[in-house]
């Protein structure tokens, strides 16, 4: 199903599967490191990497660009949240007070934000996606996301 909102189809890849916890890919990402490093003694934190790289892609960025993620993040909250009142929305919105209230903060879209973090991109990843093409989110992806909190 196409997005409701065309415009965001190039700045938010719904069609994007997060890596960065799925432990074949990082099996794939280490081998590559040392094909490409064979030579050399690297430590890095493989997961650390394909999470960035996920954002990147999430978001259709080459480089970590604060401005473009945040503008996003504001029109995804503008055009699908804040004023749906969708049950499914609804909890979603208690989830995104949850994750601003770890900040002392009661601000949903701080919330939305929090949720693009190391622990909870995957599964907020997929609540978006379902959010932009469907306009709701599946019980079983809020319930996912709501277990990491």
């Amino acid at each position: 199903m196409k997005t409701h909102y065309p415009s965001l189809e190039n700045i938010y890849n719904t069609n994007y599967v997060c890596k960065y916890k799925n432990i074949n890919e990082i099996n794939i990402y280490k081998n590559l490191m040392k094909i490409k490093n064979n030579d050399i003694d690297i430590d890095i934190d493989i997961e650390s990497e394909l999470y960035r790289l996920d954002l990147l892609n999430i978001f259709q960025i080459d480089s970590y660009k604060e401005k473009t993620i945040s503008s996003t993040i504001d029109k995804i909250y503008d055009n699908f949240i804040e004023k749906n009142q969708n049950t499914s929305i609804l909890k979603f919105k208690k989830i995104l007070s949850e994750a601003s209230q770890l900040f002392m903060s009661t601000d949903e879209k701080f919330g939305l934000t929090i949720l693009y973090s190391y622990e909870y991109l995957d599964s907020a990843h997929k609540c978006v996606c379902e959010l932009i093409q469907t306009n709701s989110i599946d019980e079983n992806t809020l319930d996912t996301l709501e277990k990491e909190f």
